[in-house]
């Protein structure tokens, strides 16, 4: 797994896809730290880091703001799809 992203960047890609947008300086440094009591190069290990990381963005509040916000739009404005 040399290829592997660092802790940073697999949380940064994780913010993308989430939240749309990059961490904050503070949000990358406490997944870092957290990252710390694991030994990433396992991939058992890297894989729930990162299932812990995205877990709580889906979790967060931001995230369900997201997704209502989508929803209200998609009701107000529906997508044909013919």
């Amino acid at each position: 797994m040399s290829d592997s992203p660092s802790p940073e960047e697999g949380v940064k890609a994780l913010y993308g896809r989430a939240l749309s947008r990059e961490p904050t300086g503070y949000e990358l440094a406490r997944f870092a730290e957290r990252a710390k009591d694991r030994d990433l190069k396992d991939e058992q290990q890297a894989r729930r880091f990162y299932e812990d990381v995205l877990w709580a963005l889906l979790n967060a509040t931001e995230f369900s703001l997201i997704t209502e916000r989508q929803h209200d739009l998609e009701t107000k404005h529906p997508v044909s799809h013919s």
